[in-house]
C-alpha cells in the first residue's frame, strides 16, 4: 500500500516472503499481507506456502487484509480464505480473512 513498513514474518530464501504491514485506518489498525513468490509456483510451493500461512494465522487474534490489484490474485487471495470486503476509489478490491 505504501504507507506502512512491510516486515518480513516468513522468509524462504530464494521461495517466497510473507510480509505483514500495520497501516493506521479511520477504523483502527489493520494488517495487511504481502505475498512475494520468488521462484516457479510448484505444488511443493504451495503446500509449504499454506503451512506457513495457517502457522502465521495461529497467532493472530485480529483479522487480515490484503489487495487485489489484478485478476490474477484473485485465485491465490481465495486459496486461503480471504473474502471480498469492499473496493476502494481506485478500483483494488480489499479482501479480509477473520480469524476465530
Amino acid at each position: 500500500m505504501g504507507s506502512g513498513i512491510k516486515v518480513p514474518v516468513v522468509d524462504r530464501a530464494k521461495q517466497y516472503t510473507i510480509y505483514f504491514e500495520g497501516l493506521e485506518t479511520p477504523i483502527g489498525l489493520m494488517t495487511f499481507v504481502h505475498c512475494d513468490i520468488h521462484t516457479n509456483w510448484t505444488k511443493d510451493i504451495k503446500l509449504q506456502l499454506e503451512a506457513d500461512f495457517s502457522w502465521l494465522i495461529k497467532s493472530r487474534q485480529q483479522p487480515l487484509y490484503c489487495l487485489r490489484h489484478n485478476k490474477k490474485q484473485e485465485k491465490f487471495i481465495r486459496m486461503f480464505g480471504f473474502q471480498f470486503k469492499s473496493e476502494m476509489p481506485n478500483g483494488i478490491d480489499v479482501y479480509t480473512l477473520e480469524i476465530e
